[in-house]
C-alpha cells in the first residue's frame, strides 16, 4: 500500500466581530469562527481541509485552484511570503491499489 501526504500553507486572516473571532482565508474564499483566536484557527484549518478534499473527490481541485489563482512554481523558483498569519494543511491519500496505469 502506498501513502502520499500534501502539506499546504495557505494565508489566513483573525478579525474580532461582536465577541466572535472571524477567520478567513481569503485566498480560496474559505471562512470560519470561534469563540476564541485557538477555536477560530482550528475551525478554519478544519474548513479549509475539508475543501481541499471535497474539490479532489470531485475531480476539481486543479481547477479551483487555478481559479482562485495558484499555478506552479517553475524549478528554482522561490515562493515570496506575505509575512503574514498562516495555517498548515495536510492532505494524506493512501493507493489501496496498485494502478499500472497511473501516468503524469
Amino acid at each position: 500500500m502506498a501513502t502520499l501526504t500534501i502539506r499546504a500553507s495557505f494565508p489566513v486572516n483573525f478579525t474580532e466581530e461582536d465577541g466572535v473571532v472571524v477567520a478567513s482565508c481569503d485566498k480560496i474564499g474559505v471562512y470560519s469562527q470561534g469563540c476564541t483566536f485557538d477555536d477560530a484557527r482550528k475551525n478554519i484549518e478544519e474548513a479549509v481541509n475539508l475543501f481541499l478534499l471535497t474539490c479532489f473527490e470531485m475531480g476539481t481541485l486543479d481547477e479551483v485552484l487555478k481559479e482562485c489563482g495558484f499555478a506552479l512554481l517553475e524549478k528554482g523558483q522561490v515562493d515570496q511570503e506575505d509575512g503574514g498569519e498562516h495555517i498548515d494543511v495536510v492532505l494524506p491519500f493512501i493507493a489501496a491499489q496498485q494502478n499500472r496505469e497511473c501516468r503524469a
